[in-house]
């Protein structure tokens, strides 16, 4: 949904009520605020406004009602709103009135009381300073902040720019609100989904509670906007399809052969993506963890690194038969290749550690094959509740990992110390989205209800 066609300084917004139409108000800014005028939403029923009806709206005397050819504009109705070019008439003939009286009070003042920082831009006058350019400061060198953060946080601020920008690039940080970023929330998830509308959002808070000391702007209230989280993605990879997924990435020409098809036709074998599979499920740890193993991570039977998300150390044993067999292979394959490279996971073409893009590229080449005999893995098909599946992502071999570790007993706070979860939040909320549809846990505890009303000799 496009962004509507509002002049610029005018002091009008707009919200979408529960009927679906659309609210104007004017007033709501922080310039305005701090000459006493309190925000006038703008309706089309009821009894016109009065000079009065102003004045007690902070407008000083003399403000008279705004009309058009000859007929009040603004009523004191609550049910029908005024239309959008009457709500423009109405704030734009409101605004040159305001403009023509004194400001007694107020004065929009530039620059802030504390170094700006390395490459900063100029403090602006807050009348002309814009989203568009906070959001610029915010990625700027300036921001020393986002520089201390990971590389995939920051990758994924960048990836959220682009609803930001569309529609706030050129609106004033003055005149910014909660119910303007509500509004531009509803529109965003409609048009580009909720993961993108939350993370422009994420995005539009922290640059805005960065700039607030630097460019003295204004406090926005958060916990007031309705912006609600997308529920927690869930992507598990079923036996069948990491079987087929394994296969495709040690021996992808035993399948092309199934298929009546020549090595040519599909990838070429790559134990290694086969080795980063196995590694990624059964240590859960992030893509960027993975193939930053060396030698020195996997010694003594034990699995130690330093995170690089939230740079925590991971220390945790290597069990059971699949890893250490795995790892042997992958060890018994260097060796006779003579490679020389500390990481454990490297590109064959190179034999160097894999570049995280490179390693995506093939990952999906070799699911491509796979989901020729497992089509859910590029996300076709429905599952047992009629819900489309999602296509299978390196990532998710994380949310695989972990649900193994529910589904063997452990405690929230077990699977943190192997996982490496930054909150017991986000780990619960992929606990419970896993758990309330997974139905050996349900038999699991089904068991215990019955050996419960056994016990007790319950009667119904």
């Amino acid at each position: 949904m496009a962004k509507l066609k509002i002049p610029r300084g005018i002091y009008l917004q707009h919200r979408v009520r529960g009927d679906g139409r659309l609210l104007f108000r004017w007033g709501h800014a922080p310039g305005l605020r701090a000459r006493g005028i309190k925000p006038l939403d703008l309706f089309a029923d009821g009894r016109p406004l009065t000079a009065k009806d102003l004045a007690g709206h902070g407008l000083p005397a003399g403000v008279t009602p705004p009309h058009t050819a000859g007929a009040p504009l603004l009523h004191t109705g609550r049910a029908e709103p005024l239309s959008m070019n009457a709500a423009i008439a109405a704030a734009t003939q409101l605004t040159a009135a305001l403009n023509n009286q004194p400001a007694q009070d107020h004065k929009e003042t530039a620059g802030t009381s504390r170094p700006a920082g390395r490459h900063a831009p100029a403090a602006p006058a807050l009348s002309v300073f814009t989203v568009g350019d906070l959001i610029a400061a915010f990625f700027s060198p300036a921001n020393t902040r986002l520089d201390g953060r990971a590389d995939d946080t920051a990758r994924s601020y960048r990836s959220w720019r682009a609803p930001v920008d569309e529609v706030f690039a050129a609106e004033p940080c003055a005149q910014m609100n909660e119910d303007l970023i509500e509004d531009w929330f509803a529109l965003q998830r409609e048009a580009r989904g909720h993961r993108m509308a939350y993370g422009g959002y994420q995005l539009l808070r922290r640059a805005w509670n960065w700039g607030r000391r630097r460019y003295r702007l204004h406090e926005i209230i958060w916990s007031e906007i309705e912006a609600p989280k997308p529920a927690a993605k869930l992507r598990i990879g079923t036996q069948l399809e990491l079987t087929y997924l394994l296969r495709a990435m040690d021996d992808p020409a035993s399948l092309l052969a199934e298929l009546q098809l020549s090595p040519q036709d599909g990838p070429p074998a790559r134990p290694e993506l086969g080795d980063s599979l196995v590694l990624a499920i059964w240590t859960t740890q992030r893509a960027k963890n993975v193939l930053a193993f060396t030698e020195r991570s996997v010694r003594s039977g034990r699995v130690r690194l330093m995170a690089t998300k939230n740079t925590s150390p991971v220390d945790m044993p290597i069990v059971g038969e699949i890893l250490p067999a795995r790892l042997a292979s992958l060890r018994a394959r260097r060796a006779a290749r003579g490679a020389s490279c500390s990481h454990l996971v490297l590109d064959p073409a190179s034999d160097q550690p894999y570049a995280q893009k490179t390693h995506g590229k093939h990952f999906r080449e070799a699911r491509a094959l796979a989901a020729r005999f497992v089509p859910s893995l590029i996300g076709e098909g429905h599952d047992d509740w009629g819900r489309p599946h999602k296509a299978f992502t390196f990532e998710d071999c994380r949310d695989t990992g972990i649900t193994r570790l529910l589904r063997a007993g452990c405690t929230i706070d077990q699977i943190i110390s192997w996982s490496n979860h930054k909150s017991a939040e986000s780990l619960r909320a992929l606990a419970a989205a896993y758990l309330s549809a997974d139905g050996e846990i349900a038999d699991q505890v089904g068991e215990k209800l019955d050996a419960y009303v056994i016990a007790q000799g319950l009667a119904i």
